[in-house]
Formats: structure tokens, C-alpha cells, sequence
């Protein structure tokens, strides 16, 4: 692991520190003449005194700390072992002399040190020294525009979840402060139009108060991972209460958001934000409580509702209209006025999902997005990732959760360290309602991917789509349902975990390094030789080679018998289709009565493939043995086949219904039958 040394301001390196070996040592300032560190308030007209210094130390060590988190890269994407993401700072920090014994306490150092731990994923070690804080040093430069009332302090980011909690206060009477980490000037734009159209909500003055808090000057930002920032964006809040001994804090993550599960297995620890995480809001509650000398409650009221619902509840409030307004957005930096959105990052995924699911594109349309990944195409590697681990994620909670509540606590053991923060007489309540949380976001997640197959039907069946976009990833009948909304939680998981259960050999293939899904083509070889390839040429080139065509006499003979033979390649494919035109085929040896095409379509039936059965109008020199066989059982649809009847003679008209018939199949999904 790789250490870091960092003097704050004008502080000297102790002698024990000096000691040891860094590979490499920074100076941090934000007074002038000095300053690399961006440390000011003043583009903001309602500004708290802060008066506290203790407020100033526990603002100025959470300065320190995101400029360090920036300033050190942890390897970037090259770094595929992750050989340096964990990271060792030690940071000498002058503190007021009031408050030197406070932060310099074994304790207190030790909480300190642990809660960004929890956070980051680095080590800390932090030697405290006394300094003198002048009045021209104030972080927040004293303002009286305005007198100050309110009675909670609220982080306001601009997004979703932080308008809904302050609309929520505002609707029980509170009067919040809203509180704001802006690094960037567009952030800060952002937020002053949403704050403006919030005002219409309030009848009460509402102040903000907002601080510039980002690396200047050389060398520029390396990391922007910035875990450190919840860490910040918390102790803003927090300051802001013990100045204006205000006794709670509010911030605002939904759930499934807070709940930091990988959904993917590279994503794992602090790869994923912990900014609202149980266990390290419990860690900085403790800290809190250690250094202030008023209690100070920090609760996060979304903790158990899903974006959909989040959103789903701006609109009980009348507060529809907001969202246009709100950013969630982790690439600001790379969007426009028109299109704050890029679209791509794990916010913007949740967030497109969430509008949808709750109905409220008209206010969240897709246009806003600079890239739709329903019908856009995704740039291998970290794109296709997000996007499918979170729709892949959904169905791994559904099957989880179909088989018990427990199921999921066994998958995502650090589902057990969230509940273990809550007090022993909650544990079991809070259990349960984290596991019908993830649920329901699960069923939205997967309802949303059928109302986008339904929207793009056409599209997906002239395969109109690129094939990296997500409707193209997902196309297989595993995820394309649609559970009834008036069904209680338990039927509706239910109903999905039997769709996804009885369709896991359709799982996902179009991801590059799998193999293509398997069909296997029925057909006499006398006559049709020339057609079958054709077919079997176009479909699989159509198709990027995400199909394979699968024929009796094409597959290398095995010493077994036909019909085993036969038996494993059905077994292994995915759909089962057939061509019928007048002859009836050779007969498997042996058996005078049975033909092979015959055996084909049984043993799909009984291993409870698909069936597409294509048949020429012409009866006139049918065999009559194949006519009996189309009539006694291909056509008794009470078995689950699809029968068309198609003009042989008009090949390309025939290739063209067989493809559209198995993109069809693919998208609407299937029952399994058994004779």
C-alpha cells in the first residue's frame, strides 16, 4: 500500500511522522498567497456565521481530506488488480486551541480514523495540532441579508431524493435549511434553478447554504472516484447544525441506493458509494456525539423506498413538474443545458428506470439523456456493465427472493451489517423490509424492461437495434413479463420467478464471449438441402452470430443411437423449428412407423421447447402419413405450438416469417409444455 503525507496549512512535520516512509508529500492551504485548495462560500447571499470553531475544524479537516482523496489516484482502469486502490494518508491538521484536546483524544482520533475508513476504503492516521483561526479565515464569510430560522439542516444535492425530503419537511410543517457541496460553478447554476422553482412550495424564506470546496491549481485532480465526499458533503450539514444548534440532519439516498450491493462482482467494497451507507452513518453518529456538545439525529428518510417510489411521491405532493429540474447526473462535467444527463452512469440508470417505472417520462423524457441505452449503442466494457448488472441484478433478487427471504442474506452477506446497526429489537423488521425493498425495485426494474421491449417491437423484430444497446443484450424471454400491478408483493414475485425459472436456458448470450443461442431446424434433407442452408446462412448472419442453426445429419455422427443423438442437441437448444412441405422424411432405423422429423417434434415436446412449425398450403401429394402427423398432433395447439402456413416457393418470403416468428417468440416469451 502506498503512504501519503499531508501538512495542512502552515503545519510542520512531527519528528514520529518524519520517521516513516512516504512515497510522496503534499502542503495543503486555502489561505491566499498559498492556497491550493478552493475553500469559500461567497457566490452564495444566505450564509450561516459559523461562528463554532469546532464547526470551522470539522469543515477544514473534510476539506482536507477530499482534496487528499482527489489529489492520489488509486491506478485508474489499467489498474485491473486494483493494486493501488487502497491508499495510507496521514494528515497534520491545526485545530482551535479551544478544541486542540477534543480532536486530539484517543478516542476521537480513532472514530475519526475509522469512519473514513468505512467510507473509502484507505487508512488514516491524523496528528492534530493547536493553530490560530482569524476571523478573515472563516470558511462561511459572515453575511446579515437575511435573518436565519429554520430547525433541520438538509443536504440538497439537486437531485431526486433531496428535493423529495425537503418537499417532505415543507409538507409537516419544518422549515428546512438546505445545505450544498458545489466543486463546480455548473453544479451550483444547477441548483439555484431547482431552488428557485422550489420556493413555489415554501411558505417560508428558504435559505441555502453552500460552499466551493475543490482542489486549485497544479497538479490537478487525479482521482475522481471521490468517496471522500459523503464524508464532506455530511460534516457541511453537520457544521451548519452546531452553529445554529439545530438538533437534526437530513439526507436523503433511496434505499436501494444506501443499501452499497455490488451488482456486479468486480463492483465490490468501496467501489460503490457508501455516502449513505447504515454502517457508516452509525460510525459518524458516534463521532458526532463525541466531539458536539448537543446530541445531533442524522437520519436518511428514504431509507426504505425505491427511486419509483421516491418519484411516485413527488407526484402525491403536486410536485411533479420539479423533476425536470433535478440532476443525477455523476458526469456533469461532460453535459449540456439540454441534455443534463449522459445517460450511462449508475445514477442516470437508476434514475431512467425509476421515471419510467413510476410513469412520469413526460416530466424525465428520454431526450434529456445524451444516450438512451434501450436502443443506443454502449461502448464495451464499463457501459454494457452498468447497464446489465443493473437489469441482471433485478432478476438475481427476484430468484433470491422467490425462494426466501433468507435466500438473499445468504447472497449479499453484508446485507447482515446493515441490519446489525439498528437497534436488537428492530433487526427483525428492518430485515424484512430490506428484502421486500429490493424486491420491488426488482419488479420495476423488470417491468420497465417490458414496457421498453413493447415500445420497440417493431424495431427488435426487423433487429433495427444496435446489438450493444440493453433491449438487444436482454432479448431473451428470461426478463420480457409484465406481473400484474394489482398483485400483492408475494404473487407478483412469484409469477416472475416461475417466468424466470421455466425460461433459464434462455438466460442472456448476446454479451461477447458467450456462446449463441442454439435452434434446432427440422426439415427432410431430400429436397430441401438448398433452402435449409440458405436459411441456416441468413439467420445466423443476420443475427451477429448470436444464433446457431443445429441440424440432425450436420452434426458430427457419435456412437450413440439417432434418437440420443437427437435428444441432446433438442435438450441443449433454446427453440425448436420446423419445415413441412409434402414428403414425410426417412424413418429412424429400426422403426417402420416412426420418421425422423416425427422424433424431432416429440422430443422438443417433451423437453418443452417452443415449437415454430411451418407448413406449405399445398396438400396435393402430401404424404399422407405426414398429413395424419400435422393433424393428430402438430396442429393440437392445446401443446404450445406456433403453426403458420407458408409458400415454400417464395423463399425469401419464407426466410423473412422464420426470422421475424423467432424474435417474436424470443420477445413475448413462453410457457414450457409437457405431452
Amino acid at each position: 500500500m502506498k503512504r501519503f503525507l499531508f501538512l495542512c496549512e502552515d503545519s510542520e512535520c512531527p519528528a514520529e511522522l518524519a520517521r516513516a516512509q512516504y512515497n510522496h508529500q503534499y502542503h495543503l492551504s486555502h489561505k491566499s498567497g498559498k492556497r491550493n485548495i478552493y475553500l469559500t462560500a461567497e457566490p452564495f447571499k444566505r450564509l450561516a456565521l459559523l461562528q463554532s470553531p469546532l464547526a470551522q475544524d470539522l469543515i477544514r479537516i473534510a476539506a482536507y481530506v477530499y482534496v487528499a482523496d482527489t489529489t492520489v489516484s488509486r491506478g485508474g482502469e489499467k489498474d485491473i488488480l486494483l493494486k493501488n486502490w487502497e491508499r495510507h494518508f496521514t494528515f497534520v491538521v491545526p485545530v482551535s486551541s479551544a478544541n486542540y484536546n477534543t480532536w486530539n483524544g484517543k478516542n476521537v482520533r480513532k472514530s475519526l480514523e475509522n469512519t473514513l475508513s468505512l467510507l473509502t476504503g484507505d487508512t488514516y492516521t491524523f496528528h492534530f495540532v493547536k493553530g490560530y483561526v482569524t476571523q478573515n479565515d472563516l470558511l462561511f464569510k459572515p453575511s446579515d441579508q437575511h435573518e436565519i430560522y429554520g430547525d433541520v439542516a438538509v443536504l440538497f444535492s439537486g437531485g431526486v431524493d433531496s428535493l423529495y425530503a425537503t418537499l417532505r419537511l415543507l409538507e409537516d410543517g419544518k422549515r428546512p435549511l438546505l445545505v450544498s457541496h458545489t466543486p463546480r460553478s455548473s453544479l451550483q447554476s444547477l441548483q439555484g434553478r431547482l431552488l428557485s422553482e422550489l420556493k413555489g412550495y415554501s411558505h417560508h424564506h428558504l435559505n441555502q447554504f453552500g460552499a466551493r470546496i475543490h482542489r486549485k491549481g497544479k497538479p490537478a485532480a487525479k482521482e475522481h472516484t471521490q468517496r471522500s465526499r459523503g464524508f464532506l458533503y455530511l460534516s457541511l450539514g453537520c457544521a451548519l447544525a452546531l452553529d445554529l444548534r439545530l438538533d437534526s440532519v437530513v439526507l436523503a439516498d433511496n434505499g436501494v441506493v444506501s443499501l452499497n450491493l455490488a451488482k456486479l462482482e468486480e463492483s465490490v467494497g468501496t467501489k460503490n458509494s457508501r455516502a449513505t451507507w447504515p454502517p457508516f452513518l452509525q460510525a459518524y453518529k458516534k463521532l458526532i456525539a463525541q466531539i458536539a456538545d448537543v446530541p445531533i439525529d442524522i437520519a436518511n428518510p428514504l431509507q426504505f423506498m425505491t427511486r419509483a417510489e421516491t418519484m411516485s411521491s413527488l407526484q402525491k405532493l403536486g410536485a411533479e413538474r420539479l423533476l425536470e429540474y433535478t440532476v443525477s447526473c455523476a458526469h456533469t462535467r461532460e453535459t449540456t443545458g439540454r441534455q443534463p444527463h449522459c445517460g450511462i452512469c449508475s445514477q442516470c440508470i437508476d434514475r431512467r428506470f425509476g421515471s419510467i417505472a413510476a410513469g412520469l417520462e413526460e416530466y424525465d423524457p428520454a431526450e434529456r439523456y445524451r444516450k438512451n441505452i434501450f436502443t443506443e449503442s454502449l461502448d464495451e466494457g464499463t457501459e454494457i456493465k452498468l447497464a446489465l448488472g443493473h437489469t441482471r441484478f433485478a432478476r438475481e433478487v427476484i430468484q433470491n427472493y422467490g425462494k426466501s427471504g433468507e435466500s438473499l442474506f445468504s447472497r449479499w452477506p453484508e446485507l447482515n451489517d446493515i441490519v446489525s446497526t439498528y437497534n436488537p429489537t428492530d433487526q427483525g423488521h428492518v430485515a424484512k423490509s430490506l428484502t421486500t425493498l429490493l424486491a420491488r425495485h426488482s419488479l420495476e426494474t423488470l417491468g420497465v424492461l417490458t414496457k421498453e421491449f413493447q415500445r420497440h417491437r417493431t424495431a427488435i423484430e426487423n433487429w433495427e437495434i444496435p446489438s450493444t444497446s440493453l433491449l438487444a443484450l436482454e432479448n431473451n424471454p428470461g426478463i420480457v413479463y409484465e406481473p400484474p400491478p394489482a398483485r400483492p408483493l408475494k404473487e407478483s414475485v412469484a409469477f416472475a420467478l416461475n417466468l424466470i425459472t421455466r425460461v433459464s436456458r434462455a438466460e442472456p448470450k448476446r454479451v461477447r464471449g458467450y456462446a449463441p443461442m442454439l435452434i434446432f431446424l427440422s426439415s427432410v434433407f431430400q429436397g430441401m438441402m438448398a433452402l435449409r442452408s440458405r436459411l441456416k446462412s441468413s439467420i445466423e448472419s443476420s443475427f451477429e452470430g448470436e444464433f446457431k442453426l443445429l441440424t440432425y445429419e450436420s452434426e458430427p455422427a457419435e456412437s450413440t443411437t439417432p434418437e440420443n443423438a437427437i435428444r441432446k442437441m433438442i435438450e441443449d437448444s433454446t427453440m425448436y423449428v420446423a419445415l413441412f412441405d409434402v414428403r414425410s422424411g426417412s424413418n429412424v432405423p429400426g422403426d417402420k412407423e416412426l420418421s425422423i422429423t416425427a422424433l424431432e417434434y416429440r422430443i422438443a415436446r417433451e423437453s418443452g421447447l417452443p415449437r415454430l412449425v411451418f407448413v406449405s398450403p399445398e396438400r396435393k401429394g402430401r404424404d399422407p402419413t405426414l398429413q395424419s402427423f400435422l393433424d393428430n398432433q402438430v396442429r393440437d395447439f392445446g401443446t404450445g405450438v406456433k403453426y403458420s402456413e407458408v409458400d415454400f416457393a417464395d423463399e425469401r418470403s419464407l426466410i423473412r416469417e422464420v426470422r421475424r416468428a423467432i424474435l417474436r417468440e424470443l420477445k413475448t416469451g413462453y410457457a414450457p409444455q409437457t405431452s
